[in-house]
């Protein structure tokens, strides 16, 4: 027979966000008491999303792994799937606090057992559905129409609402080009055109000459006409501030560290962390 053990007793917190609104967002705690009596545990993976359900990814009993166990089953210690778990990203990381909070709100995830892929490129539709989470999920508009995106493709309503929201037509009148990658300079503008639909986007003011101009940058010609005030503007407020050495570099590739740090940036100028 299979000689069973008590692993130990397990009380740990959950914390799950209801979901911000502009004035900031409620953190509802929860505790769960688990007893634990399993067989020959190799793996366990636990995971903690912000819908208000604990759940755990897998549990491997000697050769058997199985999933879809929710908390209210028999659990052993939990191991969190958080921002603890980014392999690729270490706490010494100069994105480390950006990805980590990206991550642990669920605007962004991580995948292939804990791996964010810093310096892989966004995707054009994986920037919209960021983009569309870190705004606090705004209501869907109609659909866009595009060819290329397709109902059950997991950004395809925040495509919709891009689209109704002026943020970006697509590549044209037909296609979205989802899979297609974003350069900087269009993140940045379509990051300002979403706060500009939300109402709290930077203006120009008075004091504007006293902040950092684009001109300053060694690159700044590179800057194209329509995605200049955006950028100025999201320098003034320090969303985008460019490289050490001096660069925006605005027509390179967005990638992921560069997408969790902008992001970051403008949830906290929207009290939205």
């Amino acid at each position: 027979g299979i000689n069973f053990f008590q692993i130990e007793f397990s009380i740990f917190h959950c914390q799950f966000s209801s979901r911000y609104s502009k004035l900031g967002h409620t953190i509802h705690t929860f505790a769960f008491f688990f007893i634990a009596i399993v067989s020959e545990i190799k793996i366990f993976n636990f995971a903690c999303n912000f819908s208000g359900e604990a759940r755990i990814r897998s549990i491997k009993l000697g050769n058997e792994t199985d999933t879809g166990f929710t908390s209210d089953q028999i659990a052993p210690k939990f191991i969190f799937a958080d921002a603890a778990t980014i392999k690729d990203v270490p706490a010494k990381n100069w994105a480390y606090p950006y990805v980590s909070k990206m991550v642990d709100m669920d605007i962004m995830q991580t995948h292939d057992g804990g791996y964010f892929y810093p310096d892989l490129p966004t995707s054009r539709g994986e920037f919209v559905l960021y983009l569309w989470r870190a705004m606090d999920a705004p209501a869907i508009g109609v659909d866009a129409g595009f060819t290329d995106v397709s109902w059950d493709d997991p950004w395809s309503g925040a495509v919709n609402w891009a689209v109704g929201a002026g943020i970006t037509n697509g590549v044209s009148p037909t296609r979205f080009d989802p899979y297609g990658d974003l350069t900087r300079e269009q993140a940045f503008t379509f990051l300002y055109r979403a706060m500009d639909y939300l109402g709290v986007a930077p203006t120009y003011g008075e004091d504007h000459e006293f902040y950092t101009q684009i001109s300053e940058f060694h690159d700044y010609l590179q800057v194209s006409s329509w995605s200049a005030d955006a950028i100025q503007l999201l320098l003034d407020i320090s969303i985008v501030q460019g490289t050490d050495n001096g660069y925006l570099m605005p027509k390179r590739d967005v990638n992921n560290a560069a997408t969790a740090t902008i992001l970051y940036r403008a949830m906290d100028y929207m009290d939205l962390l």
